[in-house]
């Protein structure tokens, strides 16, 4: 069996950056594909969505 990864769409593959001023919380990062620690872009790996550029895991 192979691993299959789907890679979350983020606004055309550019992650838009909210006007200056205006922080998104965790949770619509989270909504967005955007990794909450270090905005890296998330995929979703066996259940769970999961960063590769920090490790962060939203499945902990």
């Amino acid at each position: 069996m192979t691993e299959q990864r789907i890679v979350f769409p983020v606004a055309g593959d550019k992650i838009t950056v909210p006007p200056e001023g205006t922080t998104l919380s965790e949770a619509e990062k989270i909504k967005k594909g955007i990794c909450p620690c270090c905005s890296g872009t998330l995929v979703f790996q066996e259940g769970c969505k999961a960063c590769y550029g920090c490790g962060w895991g939203g499945c902990e």
